[in-house]
């Protein structure tokens, strides 16, 4: 299933359930699916911004119980790869993977993950996307839903004498 793009499942998807693709229906499908791990909602970018070993520590941090296979399927590699990634996880010391029963528990080491320099670096990234939707004022600060008028004034055109 990896190998549709999501444009693609929401269009199997629709024809499965009797709606527009862009139905909300539709949309529940696509996120129940990204929300299990089945299929990845958003990979259908032309430029990856992460890492595989960036995604996988990702998947980790939002399901620690994922197998490697549900990871490869997710993320959308092979299984051979999310082990080598989470072995070199586990080695820089961002993770610890605990056997519980017949199944891997990963733990996130979360000051070692902060700490990181694409972490930190990230983090002032996001900061500076922020502060670019803020709109300064008179030395006061606003974003652009503070901005936003609910009822526009209407405008009545007069005509001349």
């Amino acid at each position: 299933m990896s190998d549709l793009t999501s444009q693609e499942l929401r269009k199997v998807l629709a024809t499965a359930v009797g709606q527009d693709p862009n139905a909300p229906e539709v949309d529940q499908l696509m996120h129940a699916l990204d929300r299990t791990k089945l299929f990845r909602y958003h990979n259908d970018e032309d430029v990856q911004l992460l890492s595989t070993v960036g995604k996988v520590l990702a998947a980790i941090v939002e399901d620690p119980t994922l197998t490697q296979r549900a990871m490869s399927v997710y993320l959308g590699c092979s299984e051979q790869l999310v082990d080598k990634k989470v072995k070199l996880l586990v080695d820089s010391g961002l993770i610890t993977k605990t056997k519980v029963n017949r199944r891997n528990v990963y733990e996130v080491n979360r000051k070692s993950v902060l700490k990181h320099s694409d972490i930190q670096h990230l983090r002032q990234v996001m900061q500076i996307l922020a502060d670019m939707e803020k709109v300064s004022i008179k030395g006061k600060t606003y974003s652009p839903k503070d901005l936003e008028v609910a009822d526009p004034p209407k405008v009545v055109k007069r005509e001349a004498f």
